[in-house]
């Protein structure tokens, strides 16, 4: 591709990507520090290109939570590459939403199956006593979460993965998320998507923020049935009886209540800066002191 080429794409995907994630033309300068982008550089993709600097377009990739090489036009992929996994990490994937909901980022969880049927939680029940002897069923997950920009509220994802729901650690570990939220009272629901809009999503082709600002009712489905512990609601009853009883040691995360505190009760954090930077160190010294004493 021409130099020419690659700055016209940087101003396409630049615009596309202020309007997929709802920003408004007139707020735009927000996005970047003060003078350094005038409302008129939006208009005009020679201004535009003259007022985007290396650093201007790596902070709007660490603002919007994608790719900056996307943005000027080097890369197809919308994910950066620095996006985690929930696959045997459960204990990490808790500990962010924990942190987001500290910093009022008002989490959301979504657990995307990649179906486009009606018979979604008898064939995930079948997908499941098949195990790997067959077509796997592709569950990911998506984090949606807020965060305010001098004012201007927009919605960031972070594209977590994908993994198989007929292979029993990793429906283990799904399931583990969903009642961590549940316990916690986070948001979290079902959304499926047919196989292209899949792809898109989970293979970076698209910006997530275009995928979900599609989504409607008819794309949702409940995740509450997998959660009963009625045999009679819940298709993978016995499935969920294993878990509830044994855990899953691949995902198991010792310190996984300190998180749960993060959530309920933020003030039982002793050192809320700290357990923001990741460091969970005085909280578990704290916690081993009282359970020794107890």
């Amino acid at each position: 591709m021409s130099s020419e080429l690659m700055l016209k794409l940087m101003c396409t995907r630049l615009r596309l990507c202020f309007d997929a994630y709802g920003v408004d033309a007139f707020d735009v300068p927000k996005f970047f520090k003060p003078g350094e982008f005038l409302r008129s550089d939006y208009l005009d993709d020679k201004s535009l290109i003259d007022a985007m600097t290396d650093e201007g377009i790596t902070q709007l990739g660490n603002t919007f939570n994608i790719n900056p090489e996307w943005l000027l036009g080097r890369s197809d992929n919308t994910t950066p590459p620095y996006n985690y996994h929930w696959y045997k990490s459960v204990g990490f994937v808790a500990q962010n939403l924990a942190k987001y909901s500290c910093c009022n980022q008002r989490p959301k969880v979504y657990f995307v199956a990649e179906y486009d049927k009606s018979n979604l939680s008898q064939d995930m029940a079948n997908a499941a006593k098949r195990g790997l002897d067959g077509e796997h069923f592709n569950v990911g997950i998506v984090i949606c979460r807020t965060i305010d920009v001098s004012g201007v509220q927009i919605p960031i994802y972070d594209v977590l993965g994908t993994g198989y729901w007929d292979y029993v650690k990793s429906r283990s570990h799904l399931k583990l998320l969903m009642l961590f939220c549940k316990k916690t009272g986070l948001d979290f629901s079902g959304v499926k998507l047919n196989h292209e809009k899949y792809n898109q999503l989970f293979e970076g082709q698209k910006l997530p923020a275009e995928i979900f600002n599609n989504i409607d009712k008819k794309s949702s489905w409940s995740i509450d049935g997998l959660l009963s512990e009625d045999p009679e609601i819940n298709p993978e009853f016995e499935d969920l009886s294993m878990l509830l009883r044994d855990g899953a040691s691949e995902a198991y995360d010792e310190h996984i209540h300190i998180h749960e505190n993060a959530i309920l009760a933020p003030w039982k954090i002793n050192d809320l800066k700290a357990y923001l930077k990741g460091d969970l160190t005085i909280e578990i010294e704290l916690n081993t002191h009282q359970a020794l004493s107890t």
